[in-house]
């Protein structure tokens, strides 16, 4: 049985999570990929688990797609165990960024 604690918790983080994707219009902030294609997500830039206080803040989201957001937690941080940061996804955005930068000064393919 979930406790009332809980169930008012997962309200409130699905209520942030929708408010999230209005503020974004429920397009993936790195591709600009909509929910159509892949399906989104609502990230906390500080995480959830990390920093309770910013937790239902609006303005500690952004709208990421499926992709995107696994590369972000999966390949870039290593899992759901590191600290997500607002540096950390920075830090991932610009990495993003120069292999754009990179695969279009070579042809738009990657080099070895």
């Amino acid at each position: 049985m979930v406790s009332p604690e809980r169930k008012q918790a997962r309200k409130e983080l699905l209520r942030w999570s929708y408010l999230v994707g209005c503020k974004d219009d429920f397009t993936c902030q790195i591709c600009g990929d909509d929910q159509e294609i892949v399906g989104i997500r609502s990230h906390h830039l500080e995480g959830f688990a990390f920093n309770k206080e910013l937790r239902f803040d609006v303005d500690n989201g952004i709208t990421l797609c499926v992709i995107c957001h696994d590369l972000y937690h999966e390949a870039f941080m290593g899992g759901d165990e590191v600290p997500a940061t607002k540096k950390t996804f920075t830090q991932f955005v610009c990495f993003l960024w120069s292999l754009a930068l990179l695969c279009h000064r070579n042809g738009d393919r990657f080099v070895s």
